[in-house]
C-alpha cells in the first residue's frame, strides 16, 4: 500500500509542476502581447501630400517605407504612390506589370514591377513590416 501511496504523491506533485510551468508560460504570453506600444500615433502617409522622395525605392536599400497599419490601405497606398512618383524619368507611370512580396535582412518587401509610358519596366521596392500580415 506505500509504494501505491507513493506513487499517487509523485503523480500528484509531477501534475502540480506541470500545471504550474504551464500557468507560467501563458502568463509570459499574455504580458508579452500586452506591452505599451508607442503612444505616438502612425502618420497616415498621401501620395499626393508626399514630400520630395530621398528613398528611391530602386533596390532594398532605398525602399520606400509604407506606415500604413494594414495590408489593405498599405498596398492601396503603394499604387497611389507609383502614380505620383514612378517611372518621372520615363514618362511617367503607366500600370503595373507585377507584384512580389520579397523578405531581405528580416524585413518584408512589395516589389511592384511598373510599366512606365515610354514601355519601361522598372522595379519599385516598397518595405512593408509596419503592416504585413495585418488586414
Amino acid at each position: 500500500m506505500q509504494n501505491k501511496r507513493g506513487n499517487v504523491v509523485i503523480i500528484s506533485v509531477m501534475v502540480i509542476i506541470v500545471a504550474t510551468t504551464v500557468s507560467v508560460i501563458t502568463w509570459l504570453v499574455v504580458t508579452k502581447s500586452q506591452m505599451p506600444v508607442s503612444q505616438s500615433p502612425i502618420p497616415q502617409q498621401s501620395a499626393e501630400k508626399q514630400p520630395e522622395v530621398k528613398l528611391s525605392g530602386m533596390d532594398y536599400a532605398s525602399a520606400i517605407v509604407v506606415t500604413a497599419n494594414s495590408e489593405d490601405t498599405g498596398v492601396k497606398w503603394e499604387y497611389d504612390w507609383l502614380k505620383v512618383n514612378g517611372c518621372k524619368n520615363n514618362g511617367g507611370y503607366n500600370k503595373p506589370a507585377g507584384q512580389a512580396l520579397q523578405s531581405e535582412n528580416d524585413h518584408w518587401y512589395d516589389v511592384i514591377t511598373a510599366i512606365c509610358t515610354d514601355g519601361k519596366k522598372i522595379d519599385y521596392y516598397f518595405m512593408i513590416d509596419n503592416y504585413f500580415g495585418k488586414l
